[in-house]
């Protein structure tokens, strides 16, 4: 199984599509919040039963790694060989200045009334760097 833990704002929605589009979108196991489509919230993935997700050829999205080793299957798979973990990355400022924009223009997100409020000079001052 693919395990890629999803670090927002660092090119992972392109890497989730790709797992769908050449895996199957039934075979790829989405972990963040259910609000946003995913098929489980991180902090119940523990205790997912393994019939849930043994045909799962990749599980990707905001999941730690303890969070996924701490599910039975995902722990065994592992143990096996059996997980491969890959990942993306971007430079931090882009990455950030990313987030400030996505959390600005999705009125779903949790943070998006604040971030309006606060706009770029009061985000720049939460994080402690210039943008």
């Amino acid at each position: 199984m693919i395990y890629f833990p999803h670090i927002p704002k660092a090119g992972g929605t392109t890497l989730k599509r790709m797992f769908d589009r050449n895996l199957g979108a039934g075979k790829c196991i989405g972990i963040w919040d259910k609000r946003f489509g995913a098929d489980f919230n991180a902090d119940e993935f523990p205790s997912v039963d393994v019939s849930s997700i043994k045909e799962g050829l990749a599980l990707y999205g905001h999941l730690n790694i303890r969070t996924a080793l701490d599910n039975k299957h995902i722990a065994h798979l592992d143990e096996n060989g059996e997980l491969l973990i890959i990942s993306a990355v971007r430079d931090p400022i882009d990455r950030i200045i990313s987030l400030f924009n996505y959390m600005r223009v999705t009125e779903k997100h949790p943070s998006h009334k604040y971030i309006l409020s606060l706009g770029l000079d009061g985000f720049e001052k939460i994080i402690g760097h210039p943008l």
